[in-house]
């Protein structure tokens, strides 16, 4: 048995943590975990700086245990208590990591990392990379559109669902690029596909990617819906017109909205412009629906190994990562987009404000699934969403080659192909042995 399980918690100074109870203690007098006796715990951090953050912290909440934290560089790969590593290292590590006790931690994401945390919390998120929706308040404003924002998602009262948009689109000028989106990349489109709600993998089985679903047809119909509308001024206004020219569009400072990343360098191109730029979480379908729902690239978060000698002493370093304060210092100290509830978020100072508007805007994102094939766990599941030519059908779609029944059913024929492929190369492999 590892060392960690053979440790019971002993008395705090308000007694109300008892000896042999648990390994892990929360006092709710102290409001604090309890920090075992000599106990001496590493944490992995992004950066020194955040690491000495962290540290400096610490000292100022536990000033007479300043000696127990130390941090290892992430980058380095030592091993320490509480690993910094992304979902699908905490997928290949899952065996090794710890269940977390809940009673001051908070996991208030569920669509992020949710596979690794389906029966108990194993994997704490903290930062994220990938897709958000972008404005063009600038446009907006020349063309007499009220860009209020009551809300205050970032997102502007008056376009916040595509019908709004749709209508006010009607009016705009046809010579003018509007919407900039790609019809040739699976990942960045994939938001569109979830405008009824639908959601690949959703209930996390392997052999169910959900296509039969009706939600998956409505949101099919609703990009048929986009499809008669020009959005990028060409006319002709067929798949092959949008591509993935999202850089080129910041770069001529020509779109009203668009899709942009956090890789995209965005706050340098409006930089070079005296216009004003943005970012948000996506408008929903209409007003009864939820905000469409980008992918994040990446995810990162915290574990706690199970190789940690002083669990309790290692919930407490993350209770501070969780904190206001010890968010704050990761802003303060990295260039990450911290994940976290619209309540927390506000609570933080944001020197740059194209972080907080990510930031929010991934409040209405979701990670990549993380299922593999259950006879197959070499193959991730997700990977069918590339392999079968999603984007061809899409095309088809949008230039009214095939309706949206049609395209369903293409698509299920070919996700079917696809699992009875990999089902297959398994059994082939297990026929050989």
């Amino acid at each position: 048995m590892n060392a960690s399980f053979l440790y019971q918690a002993a008395y705090t100074d308000a007694n109300t943590c008892t000896e042999g109870e648990a390994l892990v203690c929360f006092d709710n007098t102290l409001k604090a975990y309890y920090i075992e006796e000599n106990a001496k715990v590493s944490v992995q951090v992004e950066t020194v700086e955040y690491g000495e953050a962290l540290m400096d912290l610490w000292r100022s909440r536990h000033p007479k245990r300043s000696d127990v934290l130390t941090y290892t560089l992430a980058s380095e790969a030592q091993p320490s208590d509480l690993l910094f590593l992304t979902q699908n290292q905490a997928g290949f590590q899952f065996d090794t990591l710890s269940a977390l006790d809940m009673s001051a931690l908070h996991y208030d994401l569920p669509m992020i990392s949710p596979e690794l945390n389906l029966t108990d919390v194993r994997f704490m998120p903290l930062t994220g990379e990938g897709f958000a929706f972008i404005t063009h308040l600038t446009q907006l404003e020349e063309m007499g559109v009220d860009i209020s924002d009551v809300n205050q998602d970032n997102l502007v009262d008056a376009v916040d669902t595509f019908e709004k948009i749709q209508t006010l689109q009607k009016n705009w000028p046809t010579d003018q690029a509007s919407f900039i989106f790609s019809l040739n990349e699976p990942y960045s489109f994939y938001p569109f596909l979830t405008a009824s709600g639908w959601q690949l993998f959703e209930t996390h089985d392997a052999l169910d990617p959900r296509f039969e679903d009706e939600r998956f047809l409505e949101s099919l119909k609703f990009i048929q819906t986009l499809s008669k509308l020009d959005w990028n001024g060409t006319k002709e206004n067929t798949a092959a017109a949008y591509d993935f020219a999202y850089s080129h569009a910041f770069q001529e400072d020509d779109f009203i909205f668009s899709i942009v990343s956090t890789w995209m360098f965005v706050e340098d191109y409006q930089a070079l412009t005296d216009s004003k730029w943005q970012v948000s979480l996506f408008p929903s379908m209409n007003q009864d629906t939820e905000p469409l729902t980008p992918f994040l690239r990446e995810v990162k978060g915290y574990v706690l190994s199970s190789n940690a000698r002083y669990p309790s002493a290692s919930h407490e370093v993350l209770r501070l990562i969780q904190s206001t304060s010890g968010l704050q210092s990761l802003l303060d100290t990295t260039n990450l987009i911290p994940l976290g509830s619209k309540t927390q978020l506000n609570q933080l100072s944001f020197i740059q404000d194209i972080r907080k508007q990510f930031a929010l805007a991934f409040t209405s994102a979701r990670s990549e699934p993380l299922i593999a094939l259950e006879k197959n766990v070499g193959i991730p599941a997700f990977s069918l969403y590339f392999d079968i030519d999603f984007m061809p059908k899409i095309q088809a779609l949008w230039n009214g080659e095939m309706t949206a029944e049609e395209t369903r059913n293409q698509i299920m024929m070919a996700s079917d192909a696809w699992l009875y492929e990999h089902q297959q190369i398994e059994s082939d492999v297990q026929g050989n042995e």
